[in-house]
């Protein structure tokens, strides 16, 4: 489809001290000033990144009333590290209205909220990375160092279902970094231990699963990060007399996608992030 040739040059926000504003839109969240304008009645200070949407920073001089706060106003800004810039934010004293955290609802995003210094909410996403880089075609790396990430994130995922199914729940939680998350129903569980005792606490004496893994899919990102997509078919049952789950029909209790980021550690290979989105579930009476 062909761009319109009509586009939004700049957005205009009010803002109660021009100087304090540039300096965050500058330092913290890297524009640069592409413009000054000076008015008697109006200062205006215009940032942006090269080639993009710029944001016109205002502020009246003509002593007339002007609301500066509050306002429901959100700028939506594609950064490579939105972690870090909130990290940024957080240091200049500004609140935070949501950490940077991966959303399944998004495709797996990074995404987090902060406000400016006059209250405007400022969303910061992740960058989209480039196309060559989602498919798996890793710049720099050769066919085999690609192969044998895709390997490692593969048993990963196996070792995941593994220890899982054979109680071993210790090994199990360490297959996560020790910032690693699990998106798991709605709730996000971070670090190893919070991982194990939020997926343990309800395991009943002799219970038994067992995770079926398939159509597992790995994008090597760069030497130390992979993206990766598996479906899971997962039954669940309670032994009897010692042995194994009886039931007249074997049917599993939930089939979902496992949406997964994997990081190189000094441990080897773990998952920085897995987020389970449920694709059917057992249907109730």
């Amino acid at each position: 489809m062909a761009r319109a040739a009509e586009n939004l040059g700049a957005v205009g926000i009010g803002v109660s001290d021009i100087v304090r504003s540039e300096d965050f839109y500058t330092r913290v969240l890297g524009m640069s000033v592409q413009q000054r304008i000076d008015l008697p009645h109006l200062k205006e200070v215009v940032v942006g990144y090269e080639g993009r949407t710029s944001v016109v920073l205002m502020h009246w001089l003509d002593g007339s009333e002007r609301n500066y706060k509050a306002n429901a106003v959100k700028l939506v800004f594609f950064v490579p590290d939105p972690k870090a810039v909130i990290a940024g934010i957080r240091a200049e004293g500004l609140p935070i209205q949501r950490e940077a955290e991966v959303m399944p609802e998004f495709h797996n995003m990074v995404i987090g909220l902060a406000e400016d210094p006059d209250g405007y909410v400022v969303e910061l996403l992740e960058l989209p990375r480039p196309a060559e880089v989602s498919t798996g075609a890793a710049p720099g790396l050769s066919a085999l160092q690609r192969l044998e990430i895709e390997q490692a994130c593969a048993r990963l995922a196996l070792d995941y279902a593994f220890l899982a199914d054979s109680a071993r729940m210790d090994e199990w939680s360490e297959l996560f970094a020790h910032d690693g998350e699990m998106h798991l129903f709605g709730q996000v569980h971070k670090g190893p231990a919070a991982i194990r005792a939020a997926v343990g606490a309800g395991a009943e004496p002799g219970a038994v699963t067992a995770h079926a893994i398939t159509n597992h899919r790995v994008d090597v990102l760069s030497p130390d990060e992979a993206e990766g997509v598996a479906y899971v078919i997962v039954f669940a049952g309670q032994k009897k007399d010692g042995g194994p789950p009886a039931a007249p029909r074997i049917s599993p209790v939930i089939v979902g996608v496992y949406r997964d980021r994997y990081r190189r550690t000094d441990t080897g290979w773990k998952f920085a992030c897995r987020a389970f989105e449920p694709t059917f579930t057992t249907a109730t009476a």
